[in-house]
């Protein structure tokens, strides 16, 4: 796996990328409020490891063992920092076994995403314990929550109003953990494989995964299954008494899955935009709308594509398909 990379040396990149990785996880710190910008970080170190396997380092000593070493040495001082850390050592290396067996791209990323996914079947054994924990550490973060937002005034009927909708909220969010668990492990999997390539892309060396572009990212017509699964499930809370179970697994199934159905639909919107050859500005706009108000929109023209071809449609009567304009 060896390749030549301008500047290249393996000395230049422990120079240029490890203080970029500790840079990173440093920020990541600091953005525990911040959940959305706290994952960057956290796929920030991997993906900077990357681009250190994927150059001219061969001996798996040199890669792995000072990071685990140092991570394991930090756990004691600081826990999440070592935790962090070794959680990330073990995804890189799973990456870097990816590329150097020559697996195909998707292969590698849910691989990278093994240590986080690992805990679903784990949590899901020991579920009471897990959501009983999961419920007191949220009863616990409320607190102090509804006490600030009493300070601004807020009048009686208001605030009663809040805190009948916790209990809920709080249910909710037990009831979806495992689709959230699931959805954050492909999401730092794949997001330090497709980070990284991107960074090696960058500092001047070739593409050692043949990654398509985000335009013509589908997803395969089976998973339009998952959807009817979901919806059937769901609906045995309706059909049975104490149906609760069913509508739980129906709801993280349909989580799941509608992801994926979200990444198809901005695939299909970006598609667009490199056609029109639309204003950054508007582009950046459409990220931030697109994670928020425009999700269940993206969701649903992710699902329609499985009957009209958007994106060939776009493409016009010349018969340039998504593949061939990136």
């Amino acid at each position: 796996m060896n390749q030549d990379v301008e500047g290249g040396g393996t000395g230049s990149y422990w120079s240029r990328f490890v203080p970029l990785s500790v840079a990173m996880t440093v920020v990541g710190m600091f953005m525990q409020p911040l959940p959305f910008l706290n994952a960057i970080a956290m796929i920030g170190m991997p993906a900077a490891l990357m681009v250190l396997y994927l150059a001219q380092v061969e001996s798996a000593a040199l890669r792995w063992i000072p990071a685990i070493l140092v991570s394991l040495v930090m756990i004691p001082v600081a826990p999440g920092v070592g935790s962090l850390g070794l959680g990330m050592a073990i995804i890189a290396a799973l990456l870097d076994l990816g590329v150097r067996q020559g697996w195909e791209w998707k292969r590698i990323g849910l691989g990278a995403s093994g240590p986080i996914l690992i805990w679903v079947p784990i949590g899901l054994i020991w579920w009471n314990d897990v959501a009983a924990y999961t419920r007191s550490m949220l009863e616990e973060g409320t607190a102090p929550l509804i006490e600030r937002i009493s300070l601004l005034g807020f009048g009686s009927d208001m605030m009663a109003a809040f805190e009948e909708t916790i209990p809920q909220t709080i249910d909710l969010t037990v009831a979806i953990l495992p689709s959230q668990v699931v959805l954050m492990g492909l999401s730092v999997g794949f997001g330090a494989l497709l980070a990284g390539n991107w960074w090696l892309d960058r500092a001047g060396g070739e593409r050692k995964l043949d990654i398509p572009p985000f335009t013509t990212w589908e997803v395969p017509s089976r998973f339009i299954w998952g959807m009817v699964a979901g919806l059937v499930i769901s609906a045995g809370e309706l059909a049975l008494d104490g149906g609760e179970t069913f509508s739980t697994i129906g709801l993280n199934v349909l989580i799941v899955v509608s992801m994926f159905y979200w990444i198809q639909g901005t695939a299909i919107v970006w598609y667009s935009f490199m056609m029109r050859d639309t204003r950054r500005f508007i582009r950046v706009l459409f990220m931030i709308a697109g994670a928020t108000l425009l999700l269940p929109g993206l969701v649903v023209l992710g699902v329609l594509e499985n009957w009209i071809p958007f994106r060939r449609l776009m493409a016009g009567a010349e018969g340039i398909g998504p593949e061939e304009d990136e």
